[in-house]
């Protein structure tokens, strides 16, 4: 942005006597002004000027106006006055710029000269006199202590101001426009037609007109962008040298003396003018804009980078993104503006695109682990970088954290964590919740491979619903929480963890379901005893099937299980009864049944129905290893039931009650010698007491 000046010349140590009155009148406020192209009345709210007192103007500014203080009284004689007089002309005819002769007086001005007919001249008059007819409103009283003086002062400051701003604006604006019509002729220069250009609207930017001054900026964007085919003459190089990025800092070079020069690179002039862009649309408070303008900045530099090592490619995007956020971490607005997740987006974003560049530069030098990046998703490795893995500090870094991050592996870990982790709150501040998984996942991922399991399952754990189907993301947390489980040896929750994954097993490609079925296997055998339901099998159609000697329960299980499971045990309760304290429970089971994946048909045996009846099928249960995995077939909703009749093996025995005694008749279809009764009364007491005639054997 051009500053704008106050050059005052004192010569007679006048300004002492008023630089506190007249500092604090500044800035000058609510101008109106027809400036620019199409002179239109603007209205300028405040206009900031720094004063200087008897020094030239910075070479980068411009004087607003210039200020000649003067000192006459009647007590001096008349050589002095003429002497004063005569220097204050010779100093306005030198001033280019508007300019202002001012008379400083503690009172009314002296008179001159001896009265005749009634009139009086006064130096005020004479000092106009001198300077001439035309410029007489360039030279003004001030009475310093009066307040009316003050504002007469500054009212003509104000009006010679408004008049110079807009000569300045009318001398630019006509170089603008015959520069612009002659730029299809051979020869045409554009960086001295930014430079041109500039200047109108850093005087726009001046009088804090933003929406002007980045009018200017958009309109040379745009001539560089019509006129491609002539960039190569206009700049010296493409020359991108500098990764370490601060746009708003356009002052970090001389862009402006090498654009006057024309030795600027073409890489610096897009950051240069991106740069100024940004800074007034920051002024504007534009911010969804910003960092729109900034992506659109990285997208086209990036695409220009033909020739630039891969490892400055990486360094400047992630110098850029990462200034880029804090430029957007400075702005304060609102909880509950719109802009605050517009905001919270675009940081998120700016970040997750550093910490792809920190995959391309670790992989480059060597310190990202082998084999991070297999399950990553970064798509921005390219092939360059993966040949140059093994070549450390390939080139130097100008981003200070960067080079001190790739110099160690301890600091690369903690940049990259960080990085990940202020991702991960933008994308929640957003709304984006899976985002966040995605930047966490890849941090467990760093740990993982870093063998450092507890830090990995303290990142995972949140991240896994308790309850409920996995989706793909899911499967991925799930996926490495697992190894980590495994490698600290917690086994009962890797079986879990190993459960929940087969059963998502569409999301796994057959060699996950492979492996994930045999540690199923192994993990069971490892646990302690212990039960669980489980989703992993289900019970499908139950049949009674009769033979001579025995009764089988054919039940299909359907197992998710990609692979063959060896069950040692394969049982299922059966109940008759609807009151609790008269249920009749039955076990039927298998043993060393193997499960194949789908549907197998088990059949359940069993020598303890003694009489026919209609039972509940209530639950079956699978033994592997140490594990009892149980699959709930009936509840309060649903039933089912299967009708067995008793036993072919068993005994008929018939009760009857006599006057005194209870009749036993007991019809054997097996040898006597291999049964025993016994008889319980409702309470569960023995019916035989000490006292019945019992035969032999049958007690």
């Amino acid at each position: 942005m051009e500053r704008l000046w106050f050059s005052i010349t004192d010569e007679f140590g006048l300004w002492s006597q008023i630089s506190f009155e007249f500092e604090a009148r500044l800035p000058l406020r609510n101008l109106i002004w027809k400036g620019g192209i199409t002179q239109t009345a603007q209205f300028v709210s405040q206009l900031n000027a720094h004063v200087v007192v008897n020094e030239p103007v910075p070479e980068d500014a411009t004087s607003l106006l210039h200020i000649y203080l003067v000192a006459l009284n009647d007590s001096e004689s008349d050589t002095r006055k003429a002497e004063v007089r005569a220097r204050a002309k010779a100093w306005s005819i030198r001033q280019k710029s508007p300019w202002l002769i001012v008379l400083v007086t503690n009172s009314e001005p002296p008179t001159q000269g001896p009265k005749f007919l009634n009139m009086r001249t006064t130096l005020l008059d004479r000092l106009r006199s001198d300077i001439g007819r035309k410029d007489s409103d360039h030279v003004v009283h001030l009475q310093h202590k009066q307040v009316e003086s003050w504002n007469a002062l500054f009212l003509a400051i104000r009006d010679q101001t408004v008049q110079g701003l807009e000569a300045r604006t009318s001398v630019l604006g006509d170089e603008i426009r015959r520069m612009d019509a002659n730029r299809m002729l051979p020869g045409w220069n554009y960086c001295k037609f930014f430079v041109t250009k500039e200047r109108l609207a850093d005087l726009y930017a001046a009088l804090e007109l933003w929406d002007a001054a980045l009018a200017q900026y958009d309109e040379l964007e745009a001539v560089y962008e019509q006129l491609p085919q002539a960039q190569s003459a206009w700049f010296t190089e493409f020359g991108a040298s500098d990764d370490f990025t601060d746009l708003l800092n356009v002052h970090k070079k001389p862009y402006r003396q090498q654009l006057a020069r024309n030795t600027i690179t073409q890489f610096d002039f897009c950051v240069y003018l991106c740069g100024q862009q940004l800074r007034l649309l920051v002024e504007m408070k534009r911010y969804a804009e910003v960092v729109q303008r900034a992506q659109r900045l990285i997208d086209g530099l990036g695409a220009k980078m033909h020739n630039v090592s891969p490892m400055f490619r990486a360094a400047w995007t992630y110098s850029t993104c990462m200034n880029v956020v804090e430029i957007c971490e400075g702005v304060q607005l609102a909880q509950d503006d719109a802009t605050v997740r517009v905001l919270a987006v675009a940081k998120a974003e700016f970040l997750a695109s550093a910490r792809r560049q920190l995959d391309v530069l670790g992989t480059m030098c060597g310190r990202l682990p082998a084999g991070y990046l297999k399950r990553s998703n970064t798509r921005e490795l390219t092939q360059d970088s993966e040949s140059k893995a093994s070549e450390p500090n390939l080139e130097p870094i100008s981003n200070p954290v960067l080079a001190e991050a790739l110099a160690s592996d301890a600091r690369f870990d903690q940049v990259y964590v960080r990085t990940c982790e202020q991702a991960t709150q933008y994308y929640l501040d957003s709304g984006r919740k899976r985002f966040a998984q995605v930047m966490q996942g890849d941090i467990a991922q760093l740990h993982i491979c870093r063998e450092r399991w507890a830090n990995a399952i303290r990142v995972l754990r949140p991240l896994i619903p308790e309850t409920g189907d996995l989706n793909v993301m899911d499967v991925h947390l799930a996926e490495q929480q697992a190894v980590c489980e495994r490698r600290l040896g917690h086994t009962t929750t890797c079986l879990l963890l190993v459960q929940r994954l087969i059963s998502s097993a569409r999301f796994l490609d057959s060699s996950a379901q492979s492996s994930y079925a045999n540690m199923l296997e192994e993990l069971a055998h490892e646990v302690p005893v212990s039960q669980y339901s489980t989703v992993l099998f289900r019970v499908g159609d139950i049949a009674v099937d009769y033979d001579s000697t025995s009764i089988a329960v054919n039940i299909h299980v359907q197992s998710d299980v990609p692979a063959a499971l060896d069950v040692q045990r394969v049982e299922a309760v059966l109940v008759a009864g609807d009151n609790d304290a008269q249920q009749l429970e039955i076990v039927i089971d298998a043993h060393n049944v193997t499960l194949e994946p789908g549907s197998t048909r088990v059949a359940l045996t069993t020598d303890s129905v003694s009489c026919a009846g209609r039972f509940e099928v209530q639950s079956v249960h699978i033994f592997v290893g140490n594990v009892e995995f149980r699959i709930p077939v009936s509840n309060a909703n649903y039933r089912r039931f299967v009708r067995l009749n008793a036993h072919p093996a068993a005994p008929i025995i018939e009760l009857r009650a006599c006057a005194n005694s209870l009749v036993v008749n007991i019809q054997p279809l097996v040898p006597i010698d291999s049964m025993r009764l016994w008889v319980h009364d409702a309470q569960s007491q023995s019916v035989f007491d000490d006292q019945c005639m019992v035969p032999e054997g049958y007690r």
